[in-house]
C-alpha cells in the first residue's frame, strides 16, 4: 500500500507554509515602517482540499465558456481573475499586511483575489512557493 510505503515522509500535502513576500525589483522583503515582514500562509498544490477548489473553479470557468464561440479570444481579465482565485485557494492566512494607515487587513478570500489581481508579483511567489516541495519539508 502506498500510504504507508517509504515514501510517505515525502507528502506534503498537509503541510503549511509561511512565504516571505519580496520586492521583485529590489529583492527586498516587503514591509510596513517598523514592522516584520509581510509573509503569505500557503498549502502545497497537492493539498486535497486546493485539489477539491481548483476542480470547481475550473468546472465554473467551463460553465462560462460554453456559451462562447471557439475562435473567440479569451478575455485578459478573465484569465487574470482566475489566475488570482488559483493563488487565492493556496492561501491560508497571511501576517503583517497593512493599510496605509497601519492598520492590519485580515485574511479573507476576497481580498486574496484583489490582492493577487492587483500585484502579480506576489501571485508569482506565492504560486512558484506552492510548487516547491522543499519548502514543506520538516527541514524546510
Amino acid at each position: 500500500m502506498i500510504e504507508s510505503s517509504m515514501l510517505s515522509k515525502y507528502d506534503v500535502s498537509d503541510e503549511t507554509f509561511m512565504v516571505d513576500i519580496f520586492d521583485d525589483e529590489s529583492n527586498e522583503p516587503i514591509a510596513f515602517e517598523g514592522k516584520e515582514p509581510f509573509q503569505i500562509e500557503i498549502v502545497h498544490v497537492t493539498n486535497p482540499q486546493y485539489k477539491k477548489d481548483v476542480s470547481f473553479l475550473l468546472s465554473k470557468n467551463q460553465a462560462k465558456k460554453r456559451g462562447k464561440k471557439k475562435d473567440e479570444a479569451i478575455d485578459l481579465e478573465e484569465a487574470e481573475e482566475f489566475n488570482a482565485k488559483l493563488a487565492a485557494k493556496l492561501t491560508r492566512g497571511w501576517k503583517n499586511l497593512y493599510d496605509s494607515k497601519g492598520d492590519p487587513i485580515p485574511f479573507a478570500f476576497e481580498t486574496a483575489v484583489e490582492l493577487y489581481q492587483k500585484f502579480q508579483f506576489i501571485q508569482n511567489q506565492v504560486s512558484e512557493a506552492a510548487q516547491d516541495r522543499a519548502n514543506f519539508t520538516k527541514s524546510a
